[in-house]
């Protein structure tokens, strides 16, 4: 019988720890949406201080390495917009949900009538007792399979979304390591 063999509330319990992840995740994205918010004020802060009618006088290695930094900053900070993106809409997996309660009662239910016809034409003795016993262990069977089944494809789900939400924040750590010498280059005279 699965009540022997299995604790139901453990697996409950991972199931819910996975959602209290989920919303981790989901409470975690501000960070770096205010980085990213951050990083482009800053830039658009030095864009702004570009004499642009006196760019002639700069060297050409400034102004290279200038758009090579620039691009360079736009390009991580738009693959970490990607990224972070991905991390709070899920595009690629969804969560898997239990059933809506009237569906379980429902399974409940019929479970009990499925066991006390079966027992009725056996002949068996303790009709509603044996009947409600093999429907709950049956019941229970089937809420273990949901609770393993969908814990294993929401800690996935997890898992990918927080391998993700790491890469934007790295790929936001180098957008600030590229934004410094662009700073620098745009400062000096």
């Amino acid at each position: 019988m699965p009540n022997d063999l299995f604790d139901l509330t453990f697996y409950k319990e991972l199931y819910n720890k996975e959602f209290d992840r989920k919303k981790e995740i989901d409470s975690s994205i501000s960070y770096p949406t205010t980085l990213i918010s951050l990083f482009i004020g800053v830039l658009l802060y030095l864009l702004n201080m570009i004499d642009f009618g006196n760019i002639k006088n700069e060297s050409v290695l400034k102004i290279v390495l200038a758009i090579f930094f620039l691009t360079s900053f736009s390009a991580l900070i738009i693959v970490s917009i990607g990224l972070l993106m991905t991390t709070y809409i899920n595009l690629f997996k969804k969560y898997q949900y239990l059933p809506h309660a009237k569906q379980l009662f429902d399974k409940e239910v019929e479970l009990l009538k499925h066991y006390r016809t079966h027992f009725l034409e056996v002949n068996k003795e303790n009709i509603d007792q044996e009947s409600k016993e093999w429907a709950l262990n049956e019941f229970n069977s089937n809420l273990l399979d949901y609770y393993v089944r969908f814990t294993n494809n929401n800690q996935m789900v997890n898992d990918a979304r927080e391998r993700t939400y790491y890469l934007s924040r790295k790929y936001l750590l180098i957008a600030a390591l590229v934004l410094l010498p662009l700073g620098l280059l745009i400062i000096s005279k």
